[in-house]
């Protein structure tokens, strides 16, 4: 028996030899590796740096933060989720607060109060680039339909004026163009996340404030409620943390409802993908299948570990935070057990060992040649996993060469 390696988005993985089968446990999501990003030196102030947010393209996840107490920035990078390696030496980027991926290029948004060269561009994740702008702060950044967009506070170079020209866009990441937000110019507020989906722009103020656009050009602010300054789009929704237990839900970010939760929990960051949400609060990473009913995930975190986002990786979730108090602050991350794995047994018929998310079904493929085109693979059965690892067999083997992969359903 051969397994081969397939990997499509997150839903795909290869199989492995296994000599002995790990006994039954919970999902992979009870299960977390944690790694110390090291950071040297530890800032002027000695005060250490905290990584704010995190995403994950062309196979790397890239953290992006802020030293403490100074006005530099800092970016790191990981292949694994549990080795890093700094990108950028002290001094070479000012603070960083938001970190997407799109159209094969890295865009990350932050602080330059004295010359406004806070949003920066990056084809590898490693080396990058900085783009001038009027505005002090840019708190949050997208990609979707083919546009980057940046959200900032207005505020203009080294004033206490603010412009209602504080949203930028770009097609590539490296020219923007500043655009009205909608706001009046004797109201203008700090826009603090953005979002894409459904053909539309939503970004957020933290003040009960929304943007919207269809084109990233033309934006109409609308007030709807003291809504937090979050904004997801996933599964066909935007989603808006609004308090414990409460997020505030729109399929077409025109229109808004409120809908309760089972865990009295604020969210902040909400992702998405193959049927599986995922919501950081706190520690806890909560998880649904419906946007409704939510089960949470505890991370082994000591008590002073604070969390500041989460993406998923190709077969995982990844946290990233920092430690305090005390000082200085120590930079983490966490990285889950993968949430589709294939083991295999020697020896026949073939025992598959299947590791992933705890009642949730996959779809175990199989292709009985080299599989170099998607035709290949067949569909030999679907399991749900009581635990993870699952041992299963395939009994329709016969004793010749077989692959096999599986799959997330939704």
């Amino acid at each position: 028996m051969v397994c081969r390696t397939t990997n499509v988005k997150l839903n795909l993985i290869t199989a492995f030899l296994l000599v002995s089968s790990p006994s039954l446990r919970a999902d992979a999501l009870d299960n977390w590796t944690l790694d110390q990003i090291i950071i040297s030196p530890a800032g002027d102030a000695g005060l250490g740096s905290q990584p704010l947010s995190v995403v994950y393209g062309s196979g790397r996840y890239v953290a992006v933060g802020q030293y403490v107490e100074d006005d530099y920035g800092v970016v790191e990078t990981s292949e694994d989720g549990v080795n890093w390696t700094t990108r950028s030496g002290y001094g070479s980027v000012l603070d960083l607060y938001d970190v997407t991926f799109g159209n094969g290029v890295f865009v990350a948004v932050g602080w330059d109060w004295y010359g406004g060269a806070n949003l920066y561009s990056s084809t590898n994740g490693i080396n990058w680039t900085s783009h001038t702008t009027k505005i002090s702060n840019f708190y949050g950044v997208t990609y979707g339909g083919g546009l980057f967009v940046a959200v900032s506070d207005g505020y203009l170079l080294g004033t206490s004026n603010q412009t209602n020209r504080n949203i930028y866009t770009s097609p590539d990441g490296i020219t923007w163009t500043a655009r009205n937000s909608g706001s009046p110019v004797t109201d203008v507020h700090s826009i603090r996340d953005v979002a894409y989906g459904a053909g539309r722009f939503v970004a957020v103020d933290g003040q009960g404030y929304f943007y919207t656009s269809t084109t990233g050009s033309t934006w109409t602010r609308s007030y709807t409620s003291n809504a937090g300054g979050r904004v997801s789009y996933c599964n066909s929704l935007f989603i808006v943390p609004a308090g414990s237990g409460a997020n505030l839900v729109s399929a077409d970010g025109l229109t808004w409802s409120l809908l309760m939760n089972n865990t009295a929990s604020t969210f902040g960051r909400v992702i998405y993908t193959n049927g599986l949400y995922a919501a950081l609060s706190g520690t806890n990473v909560f998880t649904s299948t419906n946007g409704t009913n939510w089960i949470p995930h505890s991370l082994p975190t000591p008590t002073n570990v604070n969390l500041s986002e989460i993406t998923f990786g190709n077969r995982n979730i990844m946290a990233v935070g920092y430690t305090y108090p005390p000082l200085p602050m120590v930079p983490v991350a966490y990285i889950s057990d993968s949430i589709v794995a294939v083991g295999m047994k020697s020896g026949f018929p073939p025992q598959l060992s299947i590791s992933g998310l705890q009642g949730r079904s996959y779809r175990i493929e199989c292709a009985d040649t080299l599989p170099g085109a998607a035709n290949h693979w067949w569909t030999n059965t679907t399991v749900q996993l009581p635990g993870s690892p699952y041992n299963w067999t395939d009994t329709t083997a016969t004793n010749s060469q077989r692959f096999y992969r599986a799959v997330l359903l939704p």
